[in-house]
């Protein structure tokens, strides 16, 4: 790579990972000020660790989506800093360690996603702005001046009028998670309420507007990769809605809650001591 590529690969992976940082800020503070003031610290520590787990989870499925690359440059995996993370693969870590932090500190799992599940939509809102920047995301060229269109860079910088998805994206998850969390303050909510309207809200968006993009992008049967997981993730978000509204939520203690924190029950009488007149 020449000097000039250098130092356009430097400013893209500083100006993306600087306002995906200022969306993390933004969610790591929503995530505090939504917590008890005696509790903050520990829900912060649960949010710190989502946002690791979510940015494994986004280098692993970005390595996996160009497998034949990185088979032929295997130490090129570890370096993120250059570049590739997939959101599908970030969604499904963090949901993983949604259960791992109920295991850890015995919080019931509904209420562990809908306070962790603000770390979303700020993320959302940066990861759409950092694209829009650095020409990633871009819609279809449009070959007619339509009212419309506007002037957008692919990733060699070159303009070109555009369906503009990246705006477009920004302000639709802008419209409906103002809407959401109006709803949301109108009045008491069910726990868990929040994050499954969150799931659905975001993945139904990128589903749209995945079907608009015209950036390169791995392909499975005719189809962009992250938009059959969009589809997949918004299936098992409305599967996931009726079932929590139709079932009941069970109460029992998690696995690691009764492990390291549950004393064990004293046993009853008859359990360890014989009965009277027997032997």
């Amino acid at each position: 790579m020449d000097r000039c590529g250098k130092i356009k690969l430097m400013v893209f992976t500083t100006s993306f990972s600087l306002i995906l940082g200022i969306g993390a800020c933004l969610g790591l503070f929503w995530v505090a000020e939504s917590s008890p003031s005696g509790q903050r610290i520990p829900w912060l520590l649960a949010a710190w660790l989502a946002l690791l787990g979510a940015l494994l989870g986004a280098r692993l499925a970005y390595v996996l989506e160009h497998l034949t690359y990185f088979s032929a440059h295997a130490g090129a995996i570890l370096q993120f800093w250059r570049g590739g993370l997939a959101w599908e693969g970030a969604l499904a870590a963090a949901v993983a360690i949604f259960f791992l932090i109920r295991q850890l500190w015995g919080w019931p799992l509904p209420l562990v996603a809908d306070r962790l599940s603000r770390l979303l939509l700020p993320l959302a809102l940066a990861a759409w702005a950092a694209m829009w920047l650095n020409g990633l995301g871009y819609g279809v060229t449009l070959t007619e001046n339509v009212w419309w269109g506007m002037p957008a860079a692919d990733a060699s910088g070159v303009f070109q009028l555009r369906t503009p998805v990246q705006p477009l994206a920004l302000v639709s998850l802008l419209v409906f998670g103002g809407v959401l969390e109006f709803w949301l303050r109108a009045r008491e909510r069910r726990s868990g309420v929040r994050a499954l309207a969150t799931w659905i809200i975001f993945n139904a968006d990128m589903l749209l507007f995945s079907l608009l993009r015209a950036d390169p992008a791995p392909a499975f049967f005719g189809g962009r990769v992250e938009t059959w997981m969009a589809l997949l993730y918004t299936f098992l978000g409305i599967l996931g809605t009726i079932y929590f509204f139709t079932h009941r939520i069970s109460k029992r203690p998690p696995l690691g809650h009764r492990l390291f924190f549950q004393k064990p029950k004293k046993a009853a009488p008859y359990e360890t001591e014989p009965r009277p007149g027997t032997n």
